[in-house]
């Protein structure tokens, strides 16, 4: 009779362990379902707001950062849109304890939970932001530091940090906040502006009585070759939201990987507001090198990213087409991916053709750096954006500007559609007859 009683413990315990190890595995590779969100006169404040009770937001490696919340599975930290949304609140209230509303705050680092927290904040304080791009000049950095107007540095830690002791910080700075973990080496003696960690300058706050309204500007981005500075508002940054909305509401659930540099209008958009506008995921990675532990729905690359993975796929031989195709998309880890995207440049046409063989679809996402229009070259042309061409340069126009703005890319319309071919500062006259640098280059 004790052995027969012994057994039935030991049974409910052995059920009782599996269901918990199968809960954390299902928890690991959890996604949100999309949710039917009404934008109209929204910002992207609001949005987030409205999903506080949906989880989970946000998936991090462990880390140093300081402000991450800390609910451990396995080597990832999750943060739900409840904890996302109070961290957001938290940083806008402090920038208005420090500063009050309506601050330029500039963010220099990598993706990270500390970056969308007070790019998030600022706009919520009715304030502007605008990222310092990576691996750039300092003489760039220091003309965006000072061009911008911005009063607080927000930076992500030693490299960062190493690297700013090089710039010639404008005087308008006045506070630097780092939020990751920091060499004890630099102190406020190091620079001359003061530097202070996320938790301490998150310890006082005060509340906002005015919130961030859809016509406030938001967003201050910097072109690429003449750094011009290009202004959006919250209205503009939910209006280019909705074009991707359009792809991923047929697609299901949304998780995405968050890893392309944030400094212009097309990553911020795919990584930042697109996750928030469906209750998506959004897992931090170093590179795209981590798409096959996470297994998005929806991936952007670059063009090189793409060429890179043309070359691990012509490794593969296999009989039949079908087999192929699930064989790659499983062990590059696009098994559950339903959408891809290409940005940063053109998408050369035999690699999409490429990838078109393989039934994978990729959406050129081409977006005027010079002039901050963004334009899906898969969908027809939007009748928001007009098109014309001068000498074969590219000139756009949409609702925002009411002059025909500089693409300085080539290319011409097909059917409707805009088709790009090269930079023209790419283009040099050999004999008379313009010829591409690049494809000289290539064929070297």
């Amino acid at each position: 009779m004790f052995n027969y009683i012994l057994e039935i413990i030991l049974f409910v315990i052995i059920i009782v362990i599996c269901y918990i190890i199968y809960q954390k595995i299902k928890s690991k590779n959890v996604v949100v379902q999309p949710k039917n969100i009404n934008m109209k006169n929204k910002t992207i404040i609001d949005v987030l707001k409205g999903n506080a009770s949906m989880a989970p937001a946000l998936r991090t490696k462990k880390s140093q950062n300081k402000i991450v919340n800390i609910n451990m599975n396995s080597v990832w930290e999750s943060v739900s849109y409840n904890t996302y949304f109070r961290k957001v609140k938290g940083f806008a209230e402090s920038l208005n304890y420090w500063f009050g509303s309506n601050t330029v705050v500039a963010i220099y680092g990598t993706n990270s939970v500390g970056w969308y927290y007070a790019y998030l904040g600022t706009i919520m304080n009715s304030g502007v932001t605008t990222a310092i791009p990576l691996n750039r000049a300092s003489s760039i950095c220091e003309y965006i530091l000072e061009d911008s107007g911005a009063t607080v540095l927000v930076i992500e830690g030693n490299k960062q940090l190493e690297h700013l002791k090089q710039f010639a910080l404008p005087s308008s700075i006045k506070l630097i906040v780092y939020y990751a973990n920091i060499d004890k080496k630099y102190t406020n003696a190091t620079f001359k502006t003061p530097l202070i960690d996320i938790d301490s300058f998150m310890k006082k706050r005060k509340r906002i009585k005015k919130s961030a309204k859809l016509d406030y500007d938001a967003v201050y981005l910097y072109s690429y070759k003449n750094v011009n500075r290009i202004t959006y508002t919250n209205k503009d940054m939910m209006k280019f939201v909705e074009g991707f909305l359009n792809d991923v509401k047929n697609n299901g659930s949304v998780k995405i990987i968050s890893y392309l540099p944030l400094c212009n209008v097309v990553t911020q958009i795919f990584q930042i507001y697109l996750p928030i506008c469906c209750c998506g995921e959004t897992w931090f990675a170093k590179n795209y090198n981590s798409v096959l532990g996470i297994k998005p729905t929806v991936f952007m690359a670059t063009p090189e990213i793409w060429k890179e993975y043309m070359k691990k796929i012509k490794n593969y031989m296999y009989i039949t087409r079908k087999m192929l195709y699930m064989k790659i998309k499983r062990d590059l880890g696009f098994g559950k991916c339903n959408l891809f995207m290409s940005t940063g440049a053109k998408l050369e046409d035999n690699v999409k053709k490429f990838f078109k063989d393989l039934d994978i679809n990729i959406s050129d996402i081409y977006y005027g750096s010079e002039c901050g229009i963004v334009v899906d070259l898969k969908e027809q042309l939007r009748k928001s954006i007009k098109i014309k061409l001068r000498n074969n340069e590219i000139l756009l126009k949409d609702k925002q500007h009411s002059d025909w703005m500089e693409t300085g890319d080539v290319g011409y319309v097909d059917n409707d559609k805009l088709c790009i071919t090269v930079d023209k500062h790419d283009l040099m006259k050999i004999n008379g007859k313009l010829v591409c640098v690049k494809t000289i280059e290539q064929e070297i």
